[in-house]
């Protein structure tokens, strides 16, 4: 048993982990740290580059870096928290985009696992007792004899089913061109199955190479625009070759590694 040190805006967390693991006495305490995503979400209304701009997840990276030892938590997250888009919205895409981008990007800056903030609430995105009502995975219908599944909860299921504890993220190199525009991560499974979780947020289709140098073997994926995918294969297996009729003709203009 241990504490998770800070608990709040990823802004604020490399001070917070500085001070504390500075303290030899407060340090062994310490197992990890937990942040919130709602410094860096707060910017959606400018869109992607408003998000980026935060840059939150640089530190996440630092604090990863410097005491790699520490288990990092993503701690709290809701959409429609914000003043301008408050409360759910039902069947909201954009919401599993900014899921699956935040999720993906804690992961490779060196996260160990993500928590929502509410699995399940009513339909007006309650009860909360500061009126605060947000979405949800899973929202009860007004009658509360049903629920109905967001996309934010297929997002969460791209990780949850796919990467199971004890999953080893895989190193890979950046990627240029317009397989850039794709946000990717990769994992080892204990079950010696290769995971790679992609999202094209682009209102365009991205095509991108995964290959898998320990074998020397690669596939072309051409992605739809704004969507979410999850590729398997086995460790102990040579990758399949695309079966994306067009990709072959794709393959020149991206190449990212996995």
């Amino acid at each position: 048993m241990g504490l998770l040190l800070h608990d709040d805006q990823r802004d604020e967390l490399v001070r917070v982990a500085s001070v504390v693991m500075a303290d030899a006495e407060a340090a062994r305490y310490v197992v990890g740290a937990g942040f919130h995503w709602y410094d860096t979400m707060s910017w959606s209304w400018a869109g992607w580059a408003g998000i980026d701009w935060r840059r939150g997840w640089q530190a996440v990276a630092q604090v990863s870096a410097r005491w790699p030892h520490l288990t990092l938590i993503g701690t709290e997250a809701a959409e429609g928290f914000q003043p301008w888009a408050q409360g759910p919205r039902l069947g909201s895409w954009v919401r599993l985009e900014t899921y699956a981008y935040d999720i993906l990007r804690d992961l490779a800056a060196g996260s160990n696992g993500w928590m929502d903030w509410n699995l399940l609430l009513q339909s007006d995105g309650g009860e909360n007792w500061a009126g605060n009502e947000c979405d949800a995975p899973l929202l009860l219908t007004p009658e509360r004899d049903a629920f109905v599944k967001q996309p934010i909860f297929y997002a969460l299921a791209h990780f949850a089913r796919f990467l199971p504890p004890g999953s080893l993220r895989l190193a890979q190199p950046a990627a240029s061109g317009a397989a850039a525009r794709v946000t990717v991560v990769a994992y080892l499974t204990p079950t010696r199955r290769l995971a790679a979780v992609l999202l094209n947020k682009d209102a365009a289709e991205r095509c991108v190479r995964l290959r898998d140098v320990r074998r020397g073997a690669r596939a072309t994926l051409c992605l739809p625009p704004r969507s979410l995918h999850t590729v398997l294969w086995h460790a102990d297996a040579v990758a399949p070759a695309s079966t994306n009729p067009t990709a072959s003709s794709r393959e020149a203009q991206s190449d990212a590694a996995g």
